[in-house]
């Protein structure tokens, strides 16, 4: 059985298409999780509605605290030997289930991930992956890295997940993030696990229609936010003996740009304020890394010689004036 969890909060304008898009599966045996975390609107009655009237649709309220545990409550409860999130406002076609679950009659795997498409208000892009079974080893470690660039190993939807890995190891989404906990946790079970299999398959349907994202705002903590999760999936890549030379150099490039990105953030500060950030900033170990390998970014030389050298000073110029 799958057991198929749906954080719900303040979703009571999309949260009946999610619900019914999972009701009429054509694979049948699972259960639907929904786990009202404090809602203010009706979410937690449209809950309880289809809880009253589908005997695999279960409902469980928990006073606001956030989506990280809401999903940890619904895991908790789940009774299926495999668990997949759904979030509120999303949605998924008729096949979903059936085409996430039905490719483990061939490759018995630790995880399975299916592509999904990214809903805009005028536009739409499809993200997948070849089919693909893999060992989560050297051997395997350049496709391994494919798959993480092309997004899909990033949040906990569109991926099937084995319940007791998850209990055996007590993983749970942490609490204390506001940002990224679903990738930290992603994280966290790959590295208990031996394979991975991807589907091409596409069914799953992402909105993206919130201009509020934490994304979209400057706050002073971005930064710490996204190096956590940085420094998670590095310490992944070498515990596990993935890291070749081309995922080496990806992260690394991809580092010094979330630096540039929230440097630039810096403009709306004062003066010492924005000193204090870009000292904050670059004051990480790992921009010796990138130092050494600074041939591999290709971008203006004086930001270059700011940010690898740590020049705290000339940073703050640039990025501030």
């Amino acid at each position: 059985m799958i057991s198929v969890i749906i954080p719900v909060y303040n979703a009571s304008h999309t949260l009946r298409q999610c619900v019914d898009s999972l009701l009429m599966q054509t694979y049948q045996d699972y259960e639907l999780i929904l786990v009202d975390d404090g809602s203010s609107d009706d979410s937690l009655s449209i809950c309880k509605a289809y809880s009253s009237s589908c005997k695999n649709v279960h409902v469980i309220h928990q006073n606001n605290a956030g989506v990280s545990s809401a999903r940890n409550l619904g895991l908790k409860r789940a009774a299926g030997e495999l668990v997949t999130f759904v979030d509120s406002d999303d949605w998924v076609d008729r096949d979903y289930l059936e085409s996430m679950v039905s490719p483990l009659s061939v490759h018995d795997s630790d995880l399975v991930i299916s592509g999904f498409i990214l809903d805009r208000v005028d536009s739409s892009d499809n993200y997948s992956f070849s089919d693909t079974f893999i060992h989560i080893d050297k051997e395997d470690a350049s496709i391994f890295h494919s798959i993480f660039q092309s997004r899909l190993l990033y949040g906990p939807c569109c991926k099937l997940y084995k319940t007791d890995i998850i209990r055996r190891n007590r993983l749970f989404f942490p609490i204390n993030l506001s940002y990224g906990e679903d990738r930290i946790f992603n994280y966290e079970y790959l590295s208990c696990i031996d394979t991975i299999l991807v589907c091409s398959y596409t069914g799953y349907h992402y909105i993206l229609n919130n201009p509020e994202s934490l994304t979209s705002k400057k706050r002073e903590d971005l930064f710490e936010l996204e190096y956590q999760q940085w420094k998670s999936r590095w310490n992944l890549y070498t515990s596990r003996d993935l890291m070749t030379d081309q995922a080496e150099k990806d992260m690394l490039t991809e580092l010094f740009w979330c630096i540039n990105d929230n440097l630039a953030q810096s403009n709306s500060f004062t003066f010492a304020k924005a000193y204090r950030y870009s000292k904050r900033l670059l004051s990480i170990p790992e921009i010796d890394l990138i130092n050494k390998r600074r041939s591999i970014i290709y971008y203006n030389k004086v930001i270059c010689r700011a940010i690898l050298g740590r020049h705290y000073l000339l940073a703050t110029l640039l990025f501030w004036l």
